[in-house]
């Protein structure tokens, strides 16, 4: 997933407004470029009828002074039968904006629920 988001970032970076993903199977007309982050991790780059696969995401040019700060706090409750994680990340915002994904409400919230099905819960 970091080639993925890495070549993401790159195109926010570079005022890209097209960003399409999970088209497996199609071939967008029209386009400059059109980069494929593969399920082996590696990058496949299509551009003026050419394809280079690349070992990993290119080199994003990020601007100068401090990362944003995030910090992440985890809290579990449950009982052999399930359990409820909650995580709350917090992002400071410094030289660099912080993107949110589609998923974020308002507030930045993002309710993902994961079953695991019959798994054992070991805490």
């Amino acid at each position: 997933m970091r080639n993925f988001f890495t070549e993401i970032e790159r195109c926010f970076r570079l005022g890209v407004c097209s960003i399409c993903c999970g088209t497996c199977g199609i071939a967008p007309k029209g386009y400059r470029e059109v980069i494929r982050v593969r399920e082996d991790g590696k990058v496949e780059v299509q551009s003026d009828g050419q394809s280079v696969v690349l070992d990993g995401a290119r080199a994003v040019a990020r601007p100068a002074g401090p990362a944003p700060q995030l910090t992440v706090t985890l809290a579990a409750q449950g009982d052999e039968k399930a359990i409820e994680i909650t995580a709350l990340a917090k992002v400071v915002e410094t030289t660099a904006p912080v993107y949110y994904t589609h998923g974020a409400d308002t507030e930045g919230v993002i309710t993902m629920p994961w079953w695991l099905g019959n798994s054992t819960v070991r805490r």
